[in-house]
């Protein structure tokens, strides 16, 4: 299966324009696609700031830094956590 960031799928929830979030585990990997199998795009520290663009299921797909991917849902919190 192909997937296409830009492709809305009805489990996938949206959000408001801008919502931030941060990066709470001490690392993430950003991936191409909602899942392990998807390749690593990037990866980013505690505290790093992200755009939620929307979610599936327990993936998050992001803009961080110039670069869009997905994180792992529960790596993200509203709160800037301390380092």
């Amino acid at each position: 299966m192909t997937f296409s960031p830009t492709q809305i799928l009805p489990s996938q929830t949206l959000t408001s324009s801008k919502a931030l979030r941060f990066i709470s585990s001490t690392a993430a990997n950003l991936r191409e696609g909602p899942g392990e199998q998807y390749d690593v795009i990037g990866r980013f520290l505690r505290g790093t700031q992200v755009e939620l663009l929307w979610q599936e299921g327990e993936w998050a797909s992001v803009r961080v830094e110039g670069k869009t991917g997905f994180f792992y849902l529960s790596f993200l919190t509203p709160i800037q956590p301390t380092p």
